[in-house]
């Protein structure tokens, strides 16, 4: 599984939105409630922008949508007085806004207007938070070579100005930039550096800051004892008032405890995390990252339905998370076209009223116009009477034809619909004669390896073993034995071969019964160590949905043999509210010349007959793949035409 620690990356960042004190608001509101009315004086309105946004930044968390609204009104009031100062800090904000909701080049955009008016005006601190925030923006889009240069230039300058608290804080984001770069050196190098430089400044929170991060980045460099220290160090300043960022720390310190296979003692970490969980308002990044851990951990320590009901939380998470998404992307867009046409309106009503003295004095003119143009127009009124009874009868001609076309089209739609039914029919046919077919084939050719080739080689053997050994030199037995010996291997490969195509147990118990009889056979082999752990699907599978996954999970182990060096392996197979999903985990470690081969380009495309799909997760630990399929029949005819014709 792909580790979620980065998450503790944002955390001590995020702590501040999710148990923010009233107070700083209250005061806040309480500022704007005492001054002067909008439009009164400059003073009043610089300092209301300020406040707003201040507001705006703040209660970011706290008051969702609300918070843009507030930012947007600083905006329109600094626009209104020609404030440059004013609209740059308006600016940043909406651009924190944004990225707060995910939406990254929006964001983007306001960030690099805020930066143009602040090098316009000269404004050093405005410049450095926008290459603050515009280094942050990037990093979360991936680009962390730019997220790397901004940074360096936001704390170049506040080096300059000799802001060592805002400096401080700036080796901490440039430290975060090279860890999602996974140049871990080097953030160590910022985390430590900032470490150090806070013993003589002392600023509060910081220290917890570095030590969490620096602990993270020691983890991946596989430095635990270090790592360890340094999260204990976060708890012991935080002592017995424990909060929600101890969560993800209690969290961690059991994911080190996993890595170095001390499953008792990370389970004490995860139920103190638990504990903690109860206690405060949780999300679903938090819960997805226990769920991950506790799976793992379950491992561990062989016990296999825990194991599986974490596995299964972390998988309905993940997906909900998705869907999250999708939907919060959805709502961004429609706000944003909800606003923009606000604006419109805004601005057609401002129109309109500049214009309404000129309209007043061309409607007299008009009806002076009129006055004489209606003469005229009864004239042609007999005229027009005419042709409307001739557009009537030509009317009712053409509502005729429309009637006539209507109902030939309905006719061609039905034929159309039975012809299109048929086909579905037909492909049913096929699909089932094709899986019928491939079992045969399977038969057929688990059957020969066995007779033929597995009898040749007994054959072989057998001769062989005929041969008076008496008059042989040490180097002709050694060669012998050799040979005796690569012949017991080659007999065992095709026995496990041709036993593993079709075996027996598919037929009689089913996709289960298949998975336990290859598991038993590949640990009988001495090659690896297989486990399994099966929960049975909320729906019966079609024998080809079952045949496939059979096929997929033999094709996975297949690879773990051939292309790692794993001694450990788990194949687990489960159904969640929308998918079947099979995975196989091994201890092989980094994937990536597995993921170019061609089994995993075939295994892919076999699932995609499926609209299913197929997901690698790779750490220098351990590789696992995913295949999920849709529970729905989901078989499109389109993509079964494709196989078919391919075969």
């Amino acid at each position: 599984m792909k580790p979620t620690n980065t998450l503790l990356l944002f955390l001590f960042f995020a702590i501040t939105t999710h148990a923010q004190k009233p107070s700083k608001l209250d005061s806040l509101k309480n500022v704007l409630a005492h001054l002067p009315a909008e439009g009164k004086t400059f003073a009043g309105d610089t300092l209301r922008v300020r406040v707003l946004c201040e507001m705006g930044d703040e209660g970011a968390a706290a008051l969702g949508d609300s918070a843009f609204f507030i930012i947007n009104k600083a905006f329109n009031i600094a626009n209104n007085r020609n404030w440059s100062k004013g609209i740059a800090i308006a600016q940043n904000g909406l651009g924190l806004h944004y990225m707060l909701k995910n939406e990254y080049m929006v964001s983007i955009d306001y960030f690099y207007k805020s930066l143009s008016i602040s090098i316009d005006i000269d404004d050093k601190y405005l410049i450095a938070k926008n290459y603050r925030t515009l280094g942050d923006c990037y990093s979360l889009l991936g680009n962390y070579e730019k997220a790397i240069d901004f940074n360096l230039k936001s704390i170049a300058i506040y080096e300059n100005l000799k802001d060592y608290k805002l400096y401080i804080k700036g080796l901490n984001n440039l430290g975060l930039a090279y860890h999602d770069k996974k140049d871990f050196s080097k953030s160590i190098i910022y985390f430590r550096k900032g470490l150090e430089l806070n013993k003589s400044y002392k600023y509060p929170k910081l220290d917890n800051f570095f030590l969490a991060n620096l602990g993270l980045s020691l983890v991946q460099i596989k430095q635990y004892e270090e790592a360890i220290k340094c999260y204990n160090q976060v708890l012991e300043n935080h002592k017995d008032n424990y909060g929600y960022d101890d969560i993800i720390i209690f969290i961690s310190l059991a994911e080190v405890f996993e890595y170095k296979k001390n499953p008792q003692k990370a389970l004490d970490y995860l139920n103190e995390a638990e504990n903690l969980m109860k206690k405060e308002k949780g999300i679903d990044d938090v819960l997805l990252f226990f769920s991950e851990v506790s799976y793992k951990v379950y491992t561990q320590l062989n016990q296999p339905e825990k194991a599986l009901n974490s596995y299964i939380t972390y998988n309905e998470i993940k997906q909900r998370n998705s869907k999250q998404d999708v939907d919060k992307r959805i709502q961004s867009l429609q706000f944003e076209f909800d606003n923009k046409n606000q604006q419109k309106e805004i601005q057609i009503l401002k129109r309109n009223g500049f214009i309404a003295f000129g309209v007043a004095s061309i409607l007299v003119i008009f009806g002076l116009i009129l006055f004489r143009i209606n003469k005229k127009l009864t004239a042609k009124n007999v005229t027009i009477e005419n042709q409307k009874k001739e557009i009537t009868k030509a009317n009712q001609q053409l509502e005729s034809f429309n009637n006539e076309l209507e109902e030939k089209v309905e006719l061609r739609t039905s034929e159309l619909k039975r012809a299109n039914a048929n086909l579905l029919k037909k492909n049913d046919e096929i699909m089932a004669a094709l899986v019928e077919g491939q079992t045969i084939e399977r038969k057929r050719v688990s059957a020969e390896l066995h007779d033929n080739l597995g009898s040749t080689i007994s054959g072989i053997k057998y001769r062989l073993q005929t041969l008076d050994m008496v008059n042989f030199t040490e180097k002709e037995k050694y060669v012998y034995e050799s040979v005796m010996n690569m012949m017991n291997d080659a007999y065992s490969e095709v026995r496990l071969i041709s036993h593993n195509l079709l075996p027996t147990e598919f037929e009689q118990k089913g996709l289960k019964g298949a998975l336990e009889k290859l598991v038993k056979d590949i640990n009988q082999s001495g090659k690896i160590t297989l486990s399994l752990l099966y929960k049975e699907p909320k729906q019966p599978l079609e024998q080809k949905i079952a045949l496939e996954l059979y096929s997929i999970g033999l094709e996975l182990v297949n690879n773990i043999i051939k292309h790692s060096a794993a001694t450990e392996g788990e194949i687990c197979l489960f159904s969640n509210s929308k998918n079947i999903v099979l995975s196989v985990r091994d201890n092989g470690g980094n994937a990536q010349n597995l993921t170019e081969g061609f089994g995993l380009k075939n295994i892919k495309a076999r699932v995609s007959r499926f609209n299913g799909e197929m997901e690698v997760s790779s750490t220098t630990a351990e590789t696992e793949i995913s295949v999920m399929i849709p529970l729905a029949k989901s078989f499109q005819t389109e993509s079964d035409s494709k196989h078919i014709a391919s075969q």
